[in-house]
Protein backbone atom coordinates (compact mmCIF):
# COMPACT_ATOMS: atom_id res chain seq x y z
CA UNK A 1 0.00 0.00 0.00
CA UNK A 2 1.02 3.64 -0.90
CA UNK A 3 -0.46 6.85 -0.05
CA UNK A 4 -2.12 8.96 -2.94
CA UNK A 5 -0.61 12.37 -4.25
CA UNK A 6 -3.29 13.71 -1.94
CA UNK A 7 -3.05 11.89 0.93
CA UNK A 8 0.70 12.39 1.08
CA UNK A 9 -0.69 16.06 1.29
CA UNK A 10 -2.55 15.34 4.00
CA UNK A 11 -0.73 13.24 6.35
CA UNK A 12 1.49 16.20 7.62
CA UNK A 13 -1.41 17.73 8.66
CA UNK A 14 -2.97 14.69 10.66
CA UNK A 15 0.02 14.80 12.34
CA UNK A 16 0.02 17.89 13.72
CA UNK A 17 -3.57 16.89 14.51
CA UNK A 18 -3.06 13.87 16.50
CA UNK A 19 0.52 15.80 18.05
CA UNK A 20 -2.07 18.59 19.43
CA UNK A 21 -4.25 16.22 20.78
CA UNK A 22 -1.96 14.01 22.32
CA UNK A 23 -0.96 17.25 24.13
CA UNK A 24 -4.21 18.28 25.32
CA UNK A 25 -5.15 15.08 26.95
CA UNK A 26 -3.16 16.13 29.73
CA UNK A 27 -3.96 20.02 29.87
CA UNK A 28 -7.21 19.30 32.49
CA UNK A 29 -4.93 18.15 35.21
CA UNK A 30 -2.45 21.01 34.87
CA UNK A 31 0.11 19.17 32.74
CA UNK A 32 2.36 21.61 30.79
CA UNK A 33 3.26 19.68 27.68
CA UNK A 34 7.15 19.51 26.97
CA UNK A 35 8.25 22.19 24.70
CA UNK A 36 9.72 20.36 21.48
CA UNK A 37 12.43 22.66 20.27
CA UNK A 38 13.70 21.67 16.45
CA UNK A 39 16.75 22.82 14.39
CA UNK A 40 17.81 21.16 11.30
CA UNK A 41 21.44 21.52 11.36
CA UNK A 42 24.46 23.49 13.39
CA UNK A 43 24.29 26.69 11.61
CA UNK A 44 21.93 27.95 14.31
CA UNK A 45 23.42 26.25 17.44
CA UNK A 46 25.28 30.11 18.66
CA UNK A 47 21.45 30.89 18.74
CA UNK A 48 19.71 27.73 20.33
CA UNK A 49 21.49 27.26 23.19
CA UNK A 50 21.76 30.80 24.52
CA UNK A 51 17.86 31.51 23.80
CA UNK A 52 16.82 27.87 25.46
CA UNK A 53 18.66 28.46 28.45
CA UNK A 54 16.91 32.18 29.22
CA UNK A 55 13.85 30.35 28.98
CA UNK A 56 14.55 28.13 31.00
CA UNK A 57 15.45 30.35 33.49
CA UNK A 58 12.20 32.04 32.95
CA UNK A 59 10.14 28.64 32.96
CA UNK A 60 12.27 26.24 35.55
CA UNK A 61 9.14 24.03 35.54
CA UNK A 62 9.03 23.61 31.75
CA UNK A 63 10.55 20.57 30.11
CA UNK A 64 12.81 21.73 26.79
CA UNK A 65 12.80 18.86 24.03
CA UNK A 66 15.56 19.86 21.54
CA UNK A 67 15.36 17.78 17.89
CA UNK A 68 17.26 17.85 14.89
CA UNK A 69 15.23 17.15 11.78
CA UNK A 70 16.86 17.10 8.55
CA UNK A 71 14.14 19.13 6.65
CA UNK A 72 13.81 23.16 5.82
CA UNK A 73 11.32 23.50 8.92
CA UNK A 74 12.76 21.20 11.11
CA UNK A 75 9.69 19.34 12.04
CA UNK A 76 7.32 21.91 12.48
CA UNK A 77 5.41 20.99 8.90
CA UNK A 78 3.89 18.18 10.87
CA UNK A 79 3.85 18.65 14.39
CA UNK A 80 6.99 17.34 15.76
CA UNK A 81 8.02 20.25 17.24
CA UNK A 82 6.34 23.51 18.54
CA UNK A 83 9.58 25.90 17.29
CA UNK A 84 12.29 25.80 14.89
CA UNK A 85 15.60 27.49 14.46
CA UNK A 86 16.23 27.67 11.15
CA UNK A 87 19.25 29.15 8.28
CA UNK A 88 17.13 31.16 6.03
CA UNK A 89 13.47 32.16 5.78
CA UNK A 90 11.15 29.47 5.66
CA UNK A 91 8.95 31.51 2.91
CA UNK A 92 5.30 29.36 4.29
CA UNK A 93 2.85 32.04 5.29
CA UNK A 94 1.23 29.14 7.75
CA UNK A 95 4.55 30.10 9.86
CA UNK A 96 5.57 33.09 12.11
CA UNK A 97 8.99 34.25 11.81
CA UNK A 98 11.56 36.23 13.81
CA UNK A 99 15.15 36.94 12.19
CA UNK A 100 17.72 36.19 14.98
CA UNK A 101 20.62 37.46 13.31
CA UNK A 102 21.53 37.76 9.58
CA UNK A 103 24.82 36.09 8.49
CA UNK A 104 27.79 36.71 5.72
CA UNK A 105 27.89 33.36 3.24
CA UNK A 106 31.39 31.73 2.84
CA UNK A 107 32.22 29.30 0.27
CA UNK A 108 33.72 25.80 2.03
CA UNK A 109 36.64 25.02 -0.34
CA UNK A 110 38.86 22.05 -0.68
CA UNK A 111 41.93 23.05 0.96
CA UNK A 112 44.05 22.18 -1.91
CA UNK A 113 41.54 24.21 -4.24
CA UNK A 114 43.60 27.76 -6.10
CA UNK A 115 41.18 29.71 -4.15
CA UNK A 116 42.03 28.66 -0.97
CA UNK A 117 44.76 31.23 -0.53
CA UNK A 118 42.47 34.32 -1.12
CA UNK A 119 41.09 36.15 1.72
CA UNK A 120 37.60 36.31 0.01
CA UNK A 121 36.16 35.36 -2.81
CA UNK A 122 32.88 36.85 -5.00
CA UNK A 123 30.53 34.89 -6.75
CA UNK A 124 32.00 35.02 -10.61
CA UNK A 125 34.67 33.32 -9.27
CA UNK A 126 32.67 30.24 -8.81
CA UNK A 127 30.88 30.09 -11.92
CA UNK A 128 32.34 27.26 -13.22
CA UNK A 129 33.36 25.05 -10.17
CA UNK A 130 30.32 22.25 -9.39
CA UNK A 131 28.03 23.08 -6.80
CA UNK A 132 27.32 21.13 -3.52
CA UNK A 133 23.91 21.75 -2.56
CA UNK A 134 22.26 19.98 0.58
CA UNK A 135 18.55 19.90 -0.99
CA UNK A 136 16.78 19.10 2.27
CA UNK A 137 17.72 21.56 4.65
CA UNK A 138 20.23 23.92 2.69
CA UNK A 139 20.32 27.68 2.34
CA UNK A 140 22.31 27.40 -1.17
CA UNK A 141 20.20 27.61 -4.50
CA UNK A 142 21.36 28.84 -7.84
CA UNK A 143 19.70 31.86 -7.76
CA UNK A 144 22.05 33.06 -5.73
CA UNK A 145 23.79 33.41 -9.92
CA UNK A 146 22.53 35.63 -12.47
CA UNK A 147 21.06 34.24 -15.07
CA UNK A 148 23.30 32.83 -17.90
CA UNK A 149 26.23 33.17 -15.79
CA UNK A 150 25.40 30.15 -13.19
CA UNK A 151 27.22 26.71 -12.30
CA UNK A 152 26.41 23.85 -14.85
CA UNK A 153 27.37 21.07 -12.12
CA UNK A 154 25.14 20.79 -9.29
CA UNK A 155 26.03 17.82 -6.31
CA UNK A 156 23.38 16.95 -4.47
CA UNK A 157 23.56 15.53 -0.83
CA UNK A 158 20.49 15.33 2.52
CA UNK A 159 22.58 17.03 5.04
CA UNK A 160 25.14 18.71 6.47
CA UNK A 161 27.73 15.81 6.69
CA UNK A 162 27.38 14.79 3.13
CA UNK A 163 27.92 18.06 2.29
CA UNK A 164 31.39 18.42 4.27
CA UNK A 165 32.33 15.19 2.64
CA UNK A 166 31.41 15.54 -0.80
CA UNK A 167 33.72 18.76 -0.88
CA UNK A 168 36.34 17.58 1.03
CA UNK A 169 36.91 14.53 -1.53
CA UNK A 170 36.87 17.58 -4.05
CA UNK A 171 33.65 16.80 -5.88
CA UNK A 172 32.60 20.71 -5.72
CA UNK A 173 32.27 23.75 -3.61
CA UNK A 174 29.88 24.88 -1.11
CA UNK A 175 27.83 27.72 -0.09
CA UNK A 176 26.77 28.44 3.52
CA UNK A 177 26.44 30.89 6.74
CA UNK A 178 29.58 31.88 8.52
CA UNK A 179 28.72 30.22 11.35
CA UNK A 180 28.85 26.86 9.63
CA UNK A 181 32.72 27.49 9.34
CA UNK A 182 33.44 28.38 13.24
CA UNK A 183 31.01 25.13 13.97
CA UNK A 184 32.03 22.25 11.28
CA UNK A 185 35.89 22.41 10.74
CA UNK A 186 37.36 19.79 8.33
CA UNK A 187 41.30 19.19 7.94
CA UNK A 188 40.33 18.84 4.27
CA UNK A 189 38.23 22.01 4.07
CA UNK A 190 39.04 26.13 4.00
CA UNK A 191 36.35 28.56 4.65
CA UNK A 192 36.18 31.63 2.59
CA UNK A 193 34.01 35.36 2.80
CA UNK A 194 32.03 35.69 -0.30
CA UNK A 195 32.20 39.39 -0.41
CA UNK A 196 29.27 39.93 -2.84
CA UNK A 197 26.80 37.19 -1.77
CA UNK A 198 23.13 37.81 0.06
CA UNK A 199 23.32 37.31 3.95
CA UNK A 200 21.41 34.58 5.34
CA UNK A 201 18.52 35.46 8.13
CA UNK A 202 18.67 33.28 10.71
CA UNK A 203 15.28 32.53 12.02
CA UNK A 204 13.09 31.46 14.49
CA UNK A 205 9.58 29.71 13.34
CA UNK A 206 6.22 28.39 14.60
CA UNK A 207 2.91 27.60 13.63
CA UNK A 208 0.26 30.27 13.74
CA UNK A 209 -2.31 27.88 14.10
CA UNK A 210 -2.63 26.23 17.61
CA UNK A 211 0.74 26.85 18.75
CA UNK A 212 1.66 25.33 21.83
CA UNK A 213 0.62 27.47 25.11
CA UNK A 214 4.39 28.76 25.71
CA UNK A 215 5.46 29.20 22.06
CA UNK A 216 4.52 33.47 22.44
CA UNK A 217 6.94 33.52 25.69
CA UNK A 218 9.52 31.67 24.15
CA UNK A 219 9.59 33.82 21.20
CA UNK A 220 9.45 36.99 23.65
CA UNK A 221 12.74 35.25 25.12
CA UNK A 222 13.91 35.15 21.45
CA UNK A 223 13.63 38.77 21.19
CA UNK A 224 15.48 39.60 24.05
CA UNK A 225 18.08 36.98 23.71
CA UNK A 226 18.89 37.69 20.10
CA UNK A 227 22.38 38.76 19.26
CA UNK A 228 22.34 42.15 18.39
CA UNK A 229 20.63 43.13 21.63
CA UNK A 230 22.89 41.06 23.65
CA UNK A 231 25.53 43.79 24.14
Amino acid sequence: MQLTQAGGRFLPYAHRVLAVVEEAVGVPGGEVPALRVGFTWGSTAEYTAPIVRAFEQVHPGVVVDIRRYDDTVAGLADGRTHVGFLPGDPGDPRLGTLVLAEEPRVVALPADHPLAVRGHVLLRDLETEAVVINVVSGTTTLDLWQHGRRPETVVRVRNVDEWMEAIAAGRGVGLTPASTGRLYSHPAIRYRLVADAPLVPITLAWPRTAPHPLVADFVAVAGRTRPQERE
